[in-house]
């Protein structure tokens, strides 16, 4: 595994997340205005504003992912599983380079 590329990967799916957690932060913290004055308006604005909040829950848990990938990386602990000590498949890292836990732990809890 090239442990450079990995390294790569992350740091761009982060920038990724990153700019999408800014854009939802702007929603959230109205950057482009106020409420509108209708109380409907409002209403469905308010809405909005709970899925966006749930997206920037999300994407902060993703960002915090992959931190914890690049400092396992930086550690040379990268695709050890975190509970068992057993190696990561290279398949499970493919589609989940963030995976900190082997498929056993992870389908375990």
């Amino acid at each position: 595994m090239d442990l450079s590329s990995v390294e790569r990967e992350l740091r761009a799916a982060r920038a990724g997340l990153e700019a999408r957690l800014a854009r939802a932060h702007d929603h959230l913290t109205r950057s482009d205005g106020p409420l509108a004055q209708d109380f409907a308006e409002q209403a469905v604005e308010r809405e909005n504003d709970e899925v966006v909040q749930a997206l920037h829950d999300r994407l902060a848990a993703d960002i915090a992912a992959l931190d914890t990938a690049l400092q396992r990386i930086a550690q040379g602990t990268y695709g050890v599983c975190t509970v068992c000590g057993e190696e990561i498949a290279a398949g499970r890292l493919k589609a989940m380079p963030a995976a900190a836990k082997c498929t056993a732990c992870a389908e375990r809890g």
